[in-house]
């Protein structure tokens, strides 16, 4: 639980002042909660009538902002989110720390973002690693790994610079 708090807190801090994402992402927190604490046994059956409340309300946020990001998906703390819209990412995607991502865009399965790195409005992730740092421009579509600082844009995703 005290776990759970702490990310809550990072991701509140890295959208401070926008109440429509932080809304999104406690309630996405509380059902990934939830459901692992379900899957594990932990809590038993006790945990049936909040996990279904929490899905339906969260269900309810993501069909209005058109957000498709399963409740088992891997996001680290701190998760930056500047517009809720149209975004759709892969259960089995795994998301660093301190990760911002943009509006319309979308991940792959095969995709694993890696800490501090920013992901720009309208960009499709179908594989690779994305580095730490790591920037991917407005409308790029990526198809293998990224290096870490590195800045790449286009489709296919090319390098064009670095962070620093």
């Amino acid at each position: 639980m005290n776990e759970l708090l702490k990310i809550i807190k990072a991701d509140i801090q890295a959208n401070k002042g926008n109440y429509e994402v932080i809304l999104f992402l406690v309630t996405f927190r509380i059902s990934s909660f939830l459901k692992h604490a379900r899957i594990n046994k932990k809590y038993g059956v006790l945990l049936l009538p909040p996990y279904l409340l929490m899905r339906i309300f969260y269900k309810i946020l993501s069909t209005i902002y058109l957000m498709e990001i399963p409740v088992g998906t891997k996001i680290g703390e701190g998760l930056t989110i500047y517009h809720l819209k149209g975004t759709v990412i892969n259960e089995n995607a795994l998301i660093g720390k301190n990760v911002t991502v943009n509006h319309f865009i979308t991940m792959s399965d095969a995709v694993k973002i890696s800490d501090g790195a920013v992901i720009n409005p309208l960009s499709v992730l179908v594989k690779g690693h994305i580095g730490k740092n790591a920037i991917v421009g407005a409308g790029s579509v990526v198809t293998k790994d990224v290096a870490e600082n590195a800045i790449v844009a286009g489709s296919p995703a090319k390098v064009i610079g670095s962070v620093g």
